[in-house]
């Protein structure tokens, strides 16, 4: 896809924070849904979103650790090309961040960090944190983590003034930036303008954990499917104005949920009514009246669906949801025929809309065709 369009493209990050937030990111996600990743995402200053190779990925039964390579374009500076790595654990609360083998101890002047402090600076932290947190959000996990930024090479390249014994990760890179709502909408648009121009029917994810599902369990080549993010109504909405004819959507349940109450912007700042959409669909399943109590007391979705699944009505519970979910869908998006899948970490595929395994097969096996889309509005 083109670089121009502010479309998705492979490439290396400039910045050890950069580089950290990246390998934090897909450190988080493997741990937290047991599937491994080669290449993650990130958001750019300027909106788009590149896809950045992952290297040496170990994995146990209760931490994940990953690297990304520095990259420094034509500078011939002495730390490029070392490996900036991620290793990250579960805890049971808040999300900690230390330094690792390599990482430099601040000797003198560091604006923002004291003498003796280890060299991650501010704005590195806030980066790796938030790259934490939003794979967290997705997967709907509320404990905590412990994660160790390391760079092995670190004591031999790193140059820092004020630093020493290591490198430093201060977060000067400008690659590390929060996203831009107007930005990602505009490069979501383009992205689906690109889709349309070769292809009928998409599918779509909120993120790398919905893509790598579309990918393992559907086989879904990854240029037919569009990184939605929150955006779900505004994903609709593009892909209507471009003429796309079937959009099949898949995500964790932690969002989609939202989906059966007629949510379209998955967000928690825009609204959550999660678990009173699972107390109403299981209301519908047999619930009785202690179960719904507890469910309305869980802190996550995957907590109440396990109080579900022992009481023996997962099944009917989730069928109550697809059809909560299609009927939301069918008033929001009457021009585009959607389908939506629902999955979990620990119970896989939990449901599907009665169309959804319709549009995956058209998704898969359309050619690629050569036309012109001029997106309205």
């Amino acid at each position: 896809m083109s670089e121009g369009l502010g479309i998705k493209t492979l490439r290396k990050v400039s910045g050890t924070d950069s580089c950290a937030a990246a390998a934090t990111k897909a450190a988080t996600l493997m741990l937290l849904s047991g599937s491994q990743v080669k290449k993650i995402s990130y958001m750019a200053p300027d909106g788009r979103e590149v896809f950045i190779g992952i290297e040496d990925v170990k994995i146990s039964e209760y931490e994940v650790s990953c690297a990304v390579r520095k990259d420094s374009g034509d500078d011939a500076e002495i730390a490029k090309d070392i490996l900036i790595y991620s290793t990250v654990k579960r805890i049971e609360k808040d999300i900690e961040i230390v330094a690792g083998n390599g990482i430099g101890i601040v000797v003198g002047d560091v604006e923002g960090l004291n003498k003796g402090d280890a060299a991650i600076g501010e704005k590195a932290m806030e980066a790796i944190r938030r790259s934490a947190s939003y794979i967290c959000d997705e997967v709907d996990y509320k404990e905590g983590l412990r994660i160790v930024i390391s760079a092995p090479r670190g004591k031999s390249v790193g140059k820092t003034e004020g630093v020493s014994g290591g490198i430093a990760i201060l977060g000067s890179s400008a690659m590390v930036s929060p996203m831009n709502v107007t930005q990602t909408k505009r490069s979501m648009r383009l992205e689906i303008a690109t889709m349309a121009a070769k292809y009928d029917y998409l599918a779509a994810a909120p993120g790398n954990y919905g893509e790598t599902v579309a990918k393992s369990e559907f086989n879904i080549p990854m240029d037919r499917v569009i990184r939605m993010s929150d955006f779900i109504g505004d994903t609709i909405s593009y892909c209507s104005q471009a003429g796309i004819k079937g959009l099949v959507m898949i995500g964790h349940i932690g969002k989609m949920a939202k989906l059966g109450a007629g949510i379209l912007n998955t967000h928690s700042k825009s609204g959550d009514g999660r678990l009173e959409v699972l107390v109403t669909a299981a209301i519908k399943g047999g619930a009785d009246s202690a179960l719904l109590s507890n469910i309305v007391n869980c802190m996550t979705v995957d907590e109440a669906l396990e109080l579900i699944d022992e009481a023996g009505i997962l099944e009917p519970t989730m069928k109550a949801l697809m059809e909560k979910i299609e009927r939301h869908l069918k008033r929001n998006a009457s021009h585009i025929e959607i389908g939506v899948v629902v999955f979990s970490n620990k119970f896989g595929i939990l449901g599907t809309t009665d169309n959804a395994i319709d549009l995956i097969n058209k998704v898969n096996i359309q050619e690629e065709q050569h036309k012109d889309v001029k997106l309205r509005g």
